[in-house]
């Protein structure tokens, strides 16, 4: 331990019994003391400046060291996450460029399925313009038909009804000269027609026409018989007074009463029996015209029927050909439509097809590009990565290489400069020793000898003192770090 230098003294001051040193002497062990003290001040120096030196060293190198390696491994970090993203981007850059192939060749493959809806949808409703054109023909020329035909039944019943209201006025007249001579027991219903080919007519018209201008003349003739007009009504009274009053007014001239009752008796019978010849040559002249009247009015009731029938029968045979006609025209018209969809579909599944071909195509050509970018993206990657693993298996081994070259040149800087240090301090101390050993030799013969008694209850001294006192400075050289023996370590 060091206190604050002073002058200095050795302990013991003064042996017992001896004498005072030469002054040469003690200027001789003041100036070895002074080089120890000098050669510890320099050691003391040496030592924090070697260390300071090694410290400083070592936190450069330390600063330096981490510095690098930090620097370098953000270096790589930073490679690493710039190759990431320039992966990433790469990567984007693919599927971008495979969506918008993607997108393109949808947008292109929809607008041509749209142009191709387009087209085959016009198609579809010129087709169907033309089905509704040939509907609205065969409708329109189905009614113009129907209408003909209806206007043909018009014009050939028109005269089949006059001819039947005809008849049904001769019916009539008839019907009043069997009323009139309903008491002759004329029978009013007529007869059943009588059977005939009606097809032999080829005119069945003109025949009716003919037959009921025939009846005129007959029924006439009928109406206008004088006999039969005795017998109508309350008429055949006078057939009683003609015949019976002159009878009864004979006898009554001639007889008295009785024999005007007997003529009028008489002129009775010949009355009733005049009434009964009148009545059965009345009813032979009526059945004699009426009978064929009815007859006839019964074959014009058939021929009619059959000239209705045969009017009735072309016009539900010429509706049923125009309806069939209208049928054909509308199957032909749904046929056409049908025709025409369907070359329409095909034209359209075929080009469907072509552009599904072109599409699945670009979607493959896509999707090739994609897969070919994407490797090349991984092996760009991959090798990227590799040169970055390789910098980090070379840099940072380099670095730590170099840190421990850097702190072994440190060290062993250190242990020389200590090697050094710890020779100076040797030397001096050999040297201060020696000095001290040539006065001590030289001392004694100026003081009592060592085996002197009066150092028996003193410690025996080395060759160099432990203690040295300089008045109010005491040295220890013992508590000198690596004393005058002791081996120094860095």
């Amino acid at each position: 331990m060091v206190t604050a230098p002073s002058r200095l003294s050795t302990t013991p001051s003064k042996p017992v019994g001896a004498e005072l040193a030469p002054s040469s002497m003690l200027e001789r062990q003041r100036t070895c003391v002074r080089s120890i003290l000098e050669r510890i001040a320099e050691r003391s120096a040496l030592e924090v400046e070697i260390g300071e030196r090694r410290r400083s060293r070592d936190a450069a190198a330390d600063a330096d060291y981490h510095r690098t390696r930090t620097a370098q491994v953000e270096e790589i970090k930073r490679l690493e996450l710039e190759e990431k993203d320039r992966d990433e981007k790469r990567r984007r850059s693919v599927i971008d460029a495979a969506i918008k192939g993607e997108a393109g060749a949808k947008a292109e493959f929809g607008s041509a399925s749209r142009t191709i809806a387009t087209h085959f949808d016009s198609h579809r409703d010129t087709a169907k313009a033309d089905l509704n054109t040939a509907k609205s023909k065969a409708v329109a020329a189905h009614d113009s038909a129907q209408k003909q035909a209806a206007r043909e039944r018009a014009e050939k019943l028109k005269p089949l009804d006059e001819d039947a209201a005809h008849a049904e006025a001769l019916r009539q007249r008839l019907a009043v000269v069997a009323a009139d001579y309903q008491k002759l027991q004329i029978n009013p219903e007529l007869p059943p027609p009588a059977p005939e080919s009606y097809e032999r007519h080829a005119e069945p018209g003109d025949e009716l026409f003919s037959r009921l201008s025939r009846m005129e003349t007959p029924l006439r003739l009928l109406e206008r018989l004088i006999i039969p007009k005795i017998m109508k009504g309350k008429r055949e009274v006078w057939i009683y007074l003609v015949v019976a009053l002159p009878f009864a007014a004979v006898a009554y001239t001639f007889g008295d009463m009785i024999g005007g009752g007997a003529g009028l008796i008489a002129g009775g019978t010949l009355g009733y029996l005049a009434r009964t010849s009148i009545a059965r040559l009345s009813k032979t002249q009526l059945e004699r015209l009426y009978t064929p009247l009815t007859q006839s009015l019964a074959d014009i009731d058939g021929l009619a029927a059959y000239a209705r029938g045969q009017v009735e029968g072309r016009y539900r045979e010429a509706k049923k050909r125009i309806t069939e006609q209208r049928e054909i025209e509308l199957r032909k018209a749904q046929e056409a439509y049908r025709k025409t969809i369907k070359a329409g579909e095909l034209h359209r599944d075929e080009r469907l097809r072509k552009i599904n071909e072109v599409y699945a195509e670009q979607m493959v050509e896509v999707q090739t590009k994609q897969q070919k970018g994407i490797r090349a993206a991984l092996d760009e990657h991959e090798r990227r990565t590799a040169e970055i693993r390789t910098l980090a298996e070379t840099s940072l081994p380099r670095i730590d290489a170099e840190y421990r070259a850097l702190k072994s040149a440190i060290k062993a800087d250190f242990a020389s400069e200590w090697q050094d240090t710890r020779k100076r301090w040797r030397n001096g101390m050999a040297a201060a020793a020696a000095d001290l050993e040539a006065v001590a030799d030289e001392s004694r013969g100026y003081a009592s000898a060592w085996d002197d008694p009066i150092w028996a209850n003193r410690e025996l001294p080395r060759r160099v003192p432990p203690v040295i006192r300089f008045g109010e400075i005491t040295l220890d050289l013992e508590a000198i770090p690596g004393g005058v023996s002791s081996d120094p370590r860095p």
